[in-house]
């Protein structure tokens, strides 16, 4: 999102883009690859 990135690089931000074709036409996104696999539970 270009619009996105300006903003956050105006507001010092250092944006890393990454380029992930395989994704665009999938299930998946940049959430699914850094969501970890097993969570501990909220509560008891």
């Amino acid at each position: 999102n270009v619009k996105t990135r300006r903003a956050l690089e105006k507001a010092g931000v250092d944006v890393v883009g990454v380029k992930m074709p395989n994704l665009l036409g999938g299930d998946g996104g940049p959430r699914c690859l850094t969501m970890p696999i097993h969570r501990e539970p909220a509560w008891p």
